[in-house]
């Protein structure tokens, strides 16, 4: 696709790390960002900064073509930046100059408030997930949980109001959530290169299927319900590994490891912590089967990671928006089971283990996926609807 003569600005929530000259940005997000430089004239971006050393998991954006408009340090407590939503519509204003559009990644409590001060700039969203359901998961009191709710419940409903009529992209199907929208184009979003995508799968597993699930540590990731399942295909006479990678709950972690004593599967469970994004590859080309045990998740990234390096997929059927859900299911492009039903997985995991036809059939169906699904082939398909709707000139 052809350079667009267009400044192209973008709002996320996650805030950018300053350093010697470089931005940084998760991995994830930074992928995506580069992959826009490569398309619009220039990209703005709409961020809140920190001047300090990256993390592991951020990298530097490779692109020159960009610039930052500056909200500053993100206030850690919420109401703070509640309070400051006059201060940053200021700074945009000031910076409209810099933009021909501008898109933001929803939700984000700045959405509504910067769409505001943008005058008669063309903007639209890209939602990636709803809070008012999320927050109900969150490890929270209740009271917060109770505020947060209603919040977030006014303001999708404000959205609904505001993007009733326009182009708006989701990443799963925004009406059920979202109503009063009338234009909702699905958008896949991705972690993954074209050239993150085996063209040949691995060979099928000699003795021993080893498992991989990659999440943080916490209770909505049913990692529990998996190590249960387990322990039940190994009763069962197949011999299996699990390798956990992900970090950040210690105390959910602890819980974990002390299932797996309990249940005497310390050959067979391996925690890896908390690790880069940039080395989650490796460990899938070191496993077998991607097991996604979500009790809820929009849109797992490490699911097109999997596929990328030909790994079959099984997944909860708690997670789902965001992966096109229907889409899979109608076509068996993977398998899936009930959340948090520890024996529906392991009929699972027994049933791709036992049945090489089956196997290869899921590692092909997890190559086709990710070629889909690659973050050339989102931002091609974005661009294109930009086009089409007259956001932008080709």
């Amino acid at each position: 696709m052809k350079k667009i003569n267009t400044r192209f600005a973008v709002h996320y929530h996650i805030p950018a790390t300053l350093n010697n000259d470089k931005i940084y940005f998760p991995f994830y997000f930074s992928k995506w960002i580069d992959e826009l430089c490569v398309i619009f004239k220039e990209v703005i971006l709409i961020v809140h900064t920190y001047n300090q050393k990256p993390t592991t998991d951020e990298i530097p954006l490779k692109s020159t073509n960009i610039k930052i408009i500056n909200l500053g340090p993100k206030d850690d407590f919420f109401l703070k930046r509640v309070f400051k939503f006059r201060y940053y519509q200021k700074i945009i204003k000031k910076n409209l100059n810099l933009f021909d559009i501008v898109c933001f990644r929803y939700p984000s409590p700045l959405t509504i408030y910067l769409n505001l001060a943008l005058g008669n700039k063309p903007s639209f969203p890209i939602i990636v997930g709803n809070m008012w359901q999320l927050v109900f998961y969150a490890d929270i009191t209740f009271l917060k949980k109770i505020i947060l709710f209603i919040y977030w419940y006014l303001d999708h409903t404000i959205f609904s109001f505001l993007y009733r009529s326009k182009l708006v992209f989701s990443i799963y199907n925004a009406k059920k959530v979202f109503p009063f929208l009338s234009k909702v184009t699905f958008l896949h979003t991705s972690t993954i290169n074209k050239t993150d995508v085996v063209n040949t799968p691995k060979a099928l597993p000699k003795n021993v299927y080893t498992l991989i699930t990659v999440s943080r540590m916490a209770k909505d990731k049913g990692i529990s319900s998996l190590i249960k399942a387990v322990n039940e295909v190994k009763n069962r006479g197949i011999k299996i590994r699990l390798n956990v990678v992900g970090g950040s709950n210690d105390y959910e972690l602890s819980n974990l490891k002390n299932e797996v004593s309990k249940l005497n599967l310390k050959n067979e469970v391996k925690f890896f912590g908390q690790i880069a994004s940039y080395k989650v590859l490796s460990h899938f080309d070191n496993a077998d089967i991607k097991i996604v045990p979500a009790l809820v998740d929009f849109s797992p990234r490490t699911t097109w990671e999997a596929a990328s390096r030909g790994l079959p997929i099984i997944m909860s059927e708690g997670v789902g928006m965001g992966i096109n859900k229907e889409h899979f299911h109608k076509n068996n492009k993977m398998l899936f089971f009930k959340a948090n039903n520890y024996k529906n997985l392991a009929d699972q995991i027994e049933k791709v283990s036992s049945d090489n036809v089956l196997f290869k059939q899921l590692q092909k169906n997890s190559i086709d996926i990710a070629k889909e699904r690659t973050l050339e082939n989102s931002v091609k398909y974005l661009v294109e609807n930009l086009i089409k709707e007259n956001y932008i000139n080709e």
